[in-house]
């Protein structure tokens, strides 16, 4: 289970409805005796976003697509002393999201992200890695905007993250899957 994170998002909005997003997180777990790892996520996306008004305190969806790259960490108590190894899963995402400015300083968020991890690497020796199932986020969001560029997020997020593989010796699939209940505060820089 996830016991801190921290993630940091920057947008650049080009035009007036395109832009690039570039996101990034750590977060520690809790795994017993395999101690406090971290694992990183990190991805790239071209967004687009569509005004439902003129007015710029209006309603905003916003989509995009991008590239997603996400560490997992592999606990195998089997062995002597316990080995833990760090996967990674990078695939497509698509991002959608329902978006409301309050007020000149507050906004509120709607989002969901579907993640596919199409491709496995960093498994131990003789490990077949293989394309996941879907990987998906939800979750509502405040921003209080500090200034034009500087935003302060807060949120709550549902995540289930999963990769399967085949194990060193074996023909039956395995996989690595957590779910989270995420209470985020984090930063977001807009250009």
């Amino acid at each position: 289970a996830a016991t801190a994170g921290v993630r940091g998002e920057m947008q650049w909005w080009y035009l007036r409805q395109w832009g690039l997003f570039l996101t990034g997180g750590m977060e520690f777990l809790s795994l017993g005796p395999a101690g406090a790892p971290g694992i990183f996520n990190v991805g790239f996306d071209i967004a687009h976003r569509s005004y439902f008004s003129d007015d710029a305190r209006g309603w905003q969806f916003i989509y995009a697509l991008g590239l997603d790259l996400q560490q997992f960490k592999l606990v195998d108590q089997a062995e002597n002393p316990t080995k833990v190894s760090s996967p990674q899963a990078m695939g497509p995402r698509l991002k959608l999201a329902l978006n409301k400015r309050f007020q000149n300083s507050w906004e509120m968020e709607f989002g969901t992200t579907v993640k596919i991890p199409a491709f496995t690497y960093g498994l131990s020796e003789g490990t077949d890695g293989s394309s996941g199932p879907l990987n998906y986020a939800f979750g509502l969001s405040f921003k209080y905007h500090q200034n034009q560029v500087m935003s302060w997020c807060f949120g709550v997020t549902e995540e289930l993250k999963r990769i399967l593989f085949v194990p060193r010796g074996s023909v039956a699939k395995s996989g690595v899957s957590f779910r989270a209940h995420n209470f985020e505060v984090g930063l977001r820089f807009t250009y």
